[in-house]
């Protein structure tokens, strides 16, 4: 396997066999995960804002203060502030649950969001909100 850069993003170049033993290579794009994060350093560092028109938000899975969701509504939420929003929608149905778990709603989520170039206004605001919930109610979210 060599990875390589494939139409912008990075692939695996796979050198396999068929059933029939015909040689054959295989591109796999790797899923840009590492362009996710990448976008988002570059973002907090002030060099861009983030532009969901033509990019994507981090995966679901990344967290702020330990819930999940956190920094994808994060992303969503400064390219709403930006204008640069895309196909995604802030506020939808899984910005919504964060929400009403930490308490809070998407205007103040977006207010400390966009308090800070990186995810500490997010986090404070997380941390300040979930503090009263036991480990187990943060995990089980």
């Amino acid at each position: 396997m060599k990875s390589l850069l494939l139409g912008g993003r990075l692939a695996l170049k796979i050198k396999a066999r068929d059933s029939v033993g015909t040689s054959v290579q295989l591109y796999a794009p790797i899923f840009p995960l590492v362009h996710f994060e990448l976008d988002h350093v570059t973002q907090q560092r002030g060099m861009s804002p983030m532009n969901l028109a033509n990019s994507q938000p981090r995966i679901p899975r990344t967290m702020i203060a330990g819930l999940a969701m956190a920094a994808r509504t994060a992303n969503k939420a400064r390219a709403a502030d930006a204008g640069t929003l895309g196909k995604f929608k802030y506020n939808c149905s899984m910005d919504k649950k964060l929400f009403a778990f930490a308490g809070i709603d998407a205007s103040d989520y977006l207010s400390a969001v966009t308090s800070t170039q990186d995810d500490h206004g997010a986090e404070a605001l997380l941390l300040s909100k979930i503090s009263g919930k036991s480990p187990g109610d943060v995990d089980r979210y």
